[in-house]
Parts: C-alpha cells; structure tokens; sequence
C-alpha cells in the first residue's frame, strides 16, 4: 500500500486515534449517546480520510482542489477576515475589561491580562509576517 496523500492520512490516523481513544475512556463510565455519536464520527471520517489517502484517483482529485487558485484566494481572504474580526475583538475586549477592572476592582484584572496578551501577540505575529513577507 503506497501513501498518495500524506496529509489526510495523517488527519485521518488522528481522527481514528481520538475515535479509539474516546471509545477507551468510556469503558469505565458508560457510553452515552453522544459519545456513540462522536466515536462514530471519528471512525467515519477516519476511515474514509484513509481511504481517500490510499487511492492514487482520489488523492490527485483532492490535490487538484487544494491547489485550485480560487481556492488559494478563498482561504487568504477568509484567514485575514478573520484575523481582522479576532484583532478587533481583542482592542474591544482589552478596552471593556481596563474600564470593567477600573470601574470593578482588580476583579477583572486578569481578563484584561489574557486580552492584552493576546492583542500585543497578534501584534507582533503581524509585525513578524510582514517583514517576513516583504523581503
């Protein structure tokens, strides 16, 4: 058996793993009806990503769609809206949360911590992917 695909072999090696694993931890507890939901789902797209990496026709197919350009463009534009939305969700956050902890107390401190963090990293992966990029 030869590998065409080594991407959704992995994901699906994964998938099956977290199946497995899921399936493990119930034992001891019992298996309610959304863990039987989500073992078989794992298993399904599991089975089916190992599939699909194994057969050399659906491996081409799923490679030509990846590499598709409108496809390329598709995923840059929805990657940066959503960079924007999180970047503008984190400056909202930061300001709710400083006025919260001054109005409040140190209650909200560390809220305002984690969105402050989290703003001043996006900051410097941005900084650092734009000078990357405009070598």
């Amino acid at each position: 058996m030869k590998v065409y695909h080594r991407k959704n072999f992995i994901i699906g090696i994964f998938f099956l793993m977290l199946a497995a694993v899921l399936a493990l931890l119930s034992i001891p507890d019992e298996f309610t009806a959304k863990r039987i939901v989500l073992i078989a789902l794992g298993l399904i797209f599991g089975i089916a990503l190992l599939a699909r990496s194994l057969s050399s026709k659906l491996s081409r197919k799923d490679y030509i769609t990846e590499n598709d350009e409108r496809e390329i463009q598709i995923r840059l534009r929805a990657g940066n809206r959503t960079y924007r939305i999180l970047y503008w969700t984190c400056v909202i956050g930061t300001a709710v949360s400083a006025l919260a902890a001054g109005i409040f107390g140190m209650v909200f401190a560390p809220v305002f911590i984690t969105f402050g963090a989290l703003f001043v990293f996006m900051v410097i992966v941005e900084i650092a992917a734009t000078l990357y990029y405009d070598r």
